[in-house]
């Protein structure tokens, strides 16, 4: 106690309180050297400093910040990626059913133009042979 009020003599009450806030709001030089002390609740602010303290709080929003926005981001390249893909599946959805259709349309056409040949094929020429088809069958 005697020491404190040798101090308060030499500085003055003025003196003593701007220590006092100096050392408050920039922490107690060399203390902040010791990582435990930092880990109790009002003895880490007055080792580290309210300047400190605060910076540290700071830096912690800023980095909560930073990866919520780089979050978003790697979102936002996702969903642009998916659409692309969805957009891609669509057109090739799109492009194999006009093909599908064509294909259709062609197969009718054929269809039909065999079913009247058909129908148009009259004659009684089912089986015959010609002399060649008879040559070949004694040959072989």
């Amino acid at each position: 106690m005697t020491i404190l009020a040798a101090i308060i003599r030499q500085l003055g009450l003025a003196g003593c309180i701007t220590l006092g806030l100096l050392a408050f709001y920039e922490g107690i030089p060399g203390a902040a050297a010791i990582p435990w002390l930092s880990g109790i609740p009002v003895i880490g602010e007055l080792t580290t400093g309210r300047v400190h303290s605060y910076a540290t709080g700071q830096v912690r929003l800023a980095t909560a910040e930073l990866v919520s926005i780089a979050e978003r981001d790697a979102l936002v390249a996702q969903l642009a990626l998916e659409r692309k893909r969805a957009m891609a599946a669509a057109q090739s959805f799109d492009e194999l059913t006009n093909r599908l259709e064509a294909q259709n349309a062609a197969n009718d056409t054929l269809s039909k133009k065999l079913e009247d040949a058909i129908a148009a094929d009259r004659g009684d020429d089912g089986c015959t042979w010609s002399a060649g088809d008879l040559e070949w069958l004694q040959q072989h």
